[in-house]
């Protein structure tokens, strides 16, 4: 049904003239249409505790963890961002407390150990609260899961899944920053009404939308390349458009969760340094994501290294 102003006015009240040198007043506006069923929060919008990354991954091989009757952790050998010169230990390993085995992802191909043969010992304070570490001196491989093909979808899928992780973590710290805006007031005003605080908004959710849209890119062109090339034969050229979209969806995401949670913590004041709020729980859980199977710095370059590549083509 069309909506009119003059089904919102009353009958027979005409509205009423404006002052002289004053602005008409505006109508009432028209009511929208009905809301329909609620959308599921994006992952990562909510800091779910558990190794999510990992089980998505291990599901694959062990029908335990699909049922979700059992955790499993992934670690990379050597770890992301320390370069192929580190070969020993000691190795961060998330939730070991909870996982019944640690896959270990390396050049050679995917490696399994039961958690109870890995000597780690518990970080006391952990940088994210809710996602706990142990160090251990090494991780044995004891059973091969898979060989370079595996491990290399592996490091593939792994970095989308963290990266949709952490779109989440942007979008999410957005809306709350845009909810604190809402209802905080300063000088007789709400303060997302000051241009400052507007800014600051804007430029987030622009962020947290291009690092959402980047990740999607990175999975669909994931799916296809899949499709056609089950072992990921050709993957280890960086020219290759999905190698290039999911190092190119890092690098946005890990921005945006980041930075977003930065600009949530000025836009609360005082309050976002506090444990009163939620904001710097997100602030940490996308410090440990951004280095899951990858990190920003190796991500950026491999779009750089495809992109001189291409070029020199």
């Amino acid at each position: 049904m069309a909506c009119s102003y003059r089904r919102l006015r009353p009958p027979g009240r005409p509205w009423p003239p404006p002052r002289r040198g004053a602005a008409r007043p505006r109508p009432p506006r028209c009511p929208g249409p009905p809301a329909g069923p609620r959308r599921a929060p994006p992952r990562g919008a909510a800091l779910g505790p558990g190794p999510l990354a990992a089980a998505a991954l291990v599901a694959d091989v062990d029908e335990r963890v699909g049922a979700g009757e059992a955790f499993a952790t992934v670690v990379t050998r050597p770890p992301a961002g320390s370069g192929p010169a580190r070969a020993g230990g000691p190795w961060v390993v998330p939730h070991l407390d909870l996982a019944a085995d640690v896959y270990v992802v390396d050049d050679e191909g995917v490696w399994k150990a039961a958690a109870g043969a890995v000597e780690g010992t518990p970080v006391p304070n952990p940088l994210d609260p809710t996602t706990p570490m142990w160090l251990a001196g090494e991780v044995p491989a004891d059973e091969r899961v898979g060989g370079p093909e595996l491990a290399r979808a592996w490091r593939l899928r792994g970095s989308v899944l963290a990266s949709a992780l952490l779109a989440g973590n942007a979008g999410r710290t957005v809306e709350l920053a845009t909810a604190y805006a809402k209802q905080r007031e300063q000088f007789g005003r709400v303060i997302g009404g000051f241009q400052a605080v507007k800014h600051l908004l804007a430029e987030a959710f622009t962020r947290a939308e291009v690092a959402s849209v980047a990740v999607d890119a990175a999975a669909v062109a994931l799916d296809e390349a899949a499709a056609g090339d089950e072992d990921f034969a050709s993957y280890d050229d960086p020219t290759f458009n999905p190698v290039r979209a999911i190092a190119g969806a890092r690098v946005l995401a890990a921005r945006a969760a980041s930075q977003n949670a930065k600009t949530a913590i000025q836009v609360h004041g005082g309050m976002g340094f506090t444990w009163e709020t939620p904001i710097h729980l997100f602030l940490k859980r996308a410090w440990v994501l951004q280095n899951a199977f990858t990190t920003p710095e190796e991500a950026a370059d491999t779009v750089a290294h495809s992109l001189s590549e291409r070029k020199a083509a």
